[in-house]
């Protein structure tokens, strides 16, 4: 697992232990993943919500360090884990034509996934790209967008939203995410997969769920405009997998308050 100490690379890794398997995590430096095989390999590796202020280290975990294994290492698989922020407000299916601007900074994340992709894509190794939604789970990496809201509710009561209410993005719970990446590693078909809700959720819901939780008031800057992405489109995990998404802050506030 490359990048198995983050996030969603954590998750994967506690499942994988806990079904019985062999699990590697090198470390960021650790030049021997070049040297052994490394079997069915899961790119974890990724600068998320900081992208901005660290435009070459995105670089380095997008592309150069993926360039590299895919060029030396010997696996037998490889999963690249990307987003479906690189759709923008664009169609979003998986072969959906995709634009960019490079003059732009808000971009520097989506290029470096998308040129992640196309260099697993047609390097001739055994490669599958999924693109995963906006990951809710509680050990979620500060600085995102509920992970923030949930903090500042739980020490202040309050809420102040900086952006429209009415905006709303997809969600995926990150058990519903370690269950698709796994089943995709083993048995997936295709090239490219959305792993998503398919369904949107505004950020007024996701502040009830913050007050069910915590208590927390909120309120908001009625100027800001309403930000609403198209519903991430999602029939290959339904068709190939039978997926039924779980609503994400439901589970995570099932789980906060019952246990797991």
């Amino acid at each position: 697992m490359i990048g198995g100490r983050g996030f969603v690379g954590s998750a994967i890794v506690h499942e994988l232990i806990n079904r019985g398997d062999n699990v590697w995590v090198p470390s960021r430096d650790d030049h021997s993943i070049f040297s052994q095989p490394l079997g069915d390999v899961i790119y974890a590796a990724g600068v998320t919500s900081d992208f901005r202020s660290r435009v070459l280290e995105t670089g380095e975990a997008h592309i150069c360090l993926l360039k590299t294994i895919l060029e030396k290492a010997t696996f037998r698989s490889l999963i690249y884990l990307s987003s479906t922020r690189v759709y923008g407000d664009g169609e979003s299916y998986e072969e959906a034509p995709i634009q960019v601007n490079p003059l732009s900074l808000e971009h520097v994340y989506n290029l470096t996934k998308l040129t992640g992709e196309a260099l697993c894509l047609h390097s001739g190794r055994p490669t599958k790209i999924v693109r995963l939604s906006n990951v809710i789970g509680e050990d979620e990496a500060a600085g995102h967008f509920f992970s923030m809201l949930l903090h500042e509710g739980q020490e202040t009561g309050n809420i102040i939203l900086r952006s429209s209410p009415q905006s709303e993005k997809d969600y995926i719970w990150i058990d519903d995410v370690v269950e698709l990446v796994l089943s995709i590693m083993t048995r997936g078909k295709e090239n490219i997969y959305n792993v998503a809700s398919g369904k949107n959720i505004s950020h007024a819901e996701v502040l009830e769920w913050i007050h069910k939780l915590t208590g927390a008031l909120w309120s908001c800057d009625n100027t800001y405009k309403p930000v609403i992405y198209r519903n991430i489109d999602i029939e290959k995990i339904k068709n190939e997998f039978g997926f039924v998404p779980k609503n994400p802050f439901e589970a995570f506030f099932k789980r906060k308050t019952e246990g797991r």
